[in-house]
């Protein structure tokens, strides 16, 4: 679709008349009323600020064409004779930056329009967001609390649970164990976070992050993300349909994953595990596995896992191998559950196996599970208000 003005406006030319015209046109581009967009661009001055930036906001929302918006904001910019009219042109690509996850730039445009535009309460909030965004992908992600409380304090229901789960992230940054789970529950409950595993995902980066510096915080994340795998493995394994048991298999998977950087950081998974003994097996029917699950790793391909009801041989070597230490066991018992669910699940046999030989890679949590925070919660949200996307967390407002 070409969108371009067809003739002169008849109505007034004023630029308070042409700004009230374009916002009513961004209304309904937010709306998807593309007819009405269409008139009402008609009613623009050809080659005026607003007008250029009407016809950027169609190419970046409706045609998903980055380059042309851009082109069509920079016209605006050099067409600006007024406050309002810089201000708009410093928005449109504070928001265009923010849509491309390219925050720091975004932050230096909302920045201006902010100062341009002071009384406008959506731009104020979207900056807010991007503020603390940019702080989270920085050296001090701690920082970027204060933004975003300000932010969630204010949001709007479309913005909610954006600023819910970001908010979150960096209060776990800062070490506040309590009033991270209590957004991430909060966020979860708004849409702001897909499911319980993302949950789990994020206490894990949480707890590598604080690994060297405080490991009873790593510690406490790390139960977190116990419980937060448990519970999406339970619920999965529920739903008995579906993709169901390959999600309560990789959140099997994961629990195991986290139950051993527990035992890594010197915690007992085994006292806290909340299902300790229910699904636990015998260690050497867990050793009995470790051959097979060796010879799967090597090759990539899954091994046949001995049915849950099965009895080691006693005559079988492995049955008289050493018991895994305390708290072990109930991690190679999450990895044998993984299997069994999802016998193609790869990654529990390579996984058990590492841990059956001494040799996984989480016996040091910290040294593969330590991140960057924005590698670690990958590309923002993105909001029905403002045009529009972990990880794990979607897309942003």
């Amino acid at each position: 679709m070409i969108w371009l003005p067809l003739v002169c406006s008849t109505a007034s030319s004023g630029s308070a008349e042409q700004r009230r015209v374009y916002q009513r046109g961004l209304q309904a581009l937010r709306s998807g009323q593309r007819g009405v967009v269409q008139q009402l661009l008609e009613q623009l001055e050809p080659g005026c600020t607003w007008s250029h930036l009407l016809q950027g906001h169609c190419k970046l929302m409706v045609e998903r064409d980055e380059s042309a918006a851009e082109v069509l904001y920079r016209r605006a910019q050099r067409e600006a004779a007024q406050r309002e009219e810089s201000g708009e042109a410093e928005y449109a690509f504070g928001r265009l930056h923010r849509l491309a996850g390219r925050f720091p730039d975004a932050d230096e445009h909302y920045a201006k329009a902010v100062a341009l535009l002071p009384d406008n309460e959506e731009l104020e909030q979207e900056f807010l967001f991007v503020r603390g965004r940019t702080a989270l992908a920085g050296p001090s992600p701690g920082s970027a609390v204060e933004p975003l409380e300000r932010g969630f304090a204010r949001a709007s229901a479309a913005w909610k649970r954006h600023f819910a789960r970001e908010l979150a992230h960096a209060q776990g940054f800062s070490g506040h164990v309590d009033k991270a789970a209590q957004l991430y529950e909060e966020a979860l409950g708004l849409g702001g976070m897909p499911s319980r595993m993302a949950i789990g995902e994020s206490f894990k980066v949480l707890a590598a992050h604080h690994e060297r510096s405080s490991a009873a915080t790593a510690v406490d994340f790390l139960r977190l993300a116990c419980a937060s795998y448990s519970l999406a493995a339970e619920g999965a394994a529920a739903q008995q349909e579906g993709r169901s048991a390959t999600v309560a298999a990789s959140a099997c998977l994961r629990l195991a994953e986290a139950l051993q950087g527990l035992y890594a950081l010197g915690d007992d998974p085994q006292a806290y595990h909340p299902e300790s003994g229910v699904h636990a097996t015998a260690t050497e029917r867990a050793r009995g596995s470790a051959s097979a699950a060796s010879v799967a790793a090597a090759s990539g391909q899954p091994a046949k896992h001995a049915d849950s009801t099965s009895h080691a041989d006693p005559a079988d070597s492995t049955s008289h191998a050493d018991p895994l230490p305390r708290g072990l066991d109930v991690a190679a018992a999450q990895y044998e559950r993984a299997m069994r669910l999802d016998p193609s699940l790869v990654a529990a046999y390579d996984g058990l196996a590492q841990l059956l030989l001494g040799v996984s890679r989480l016996a040091n949590f910290g040294t593969q599970a330590a991140c960057q925070p924005a590698a670690a919660f990958g590309p923002t949200p993105s909001c029905a208000p403002a045009c529009q996307p972990a990880a794990a967390f979607g897309r942003t407002p």
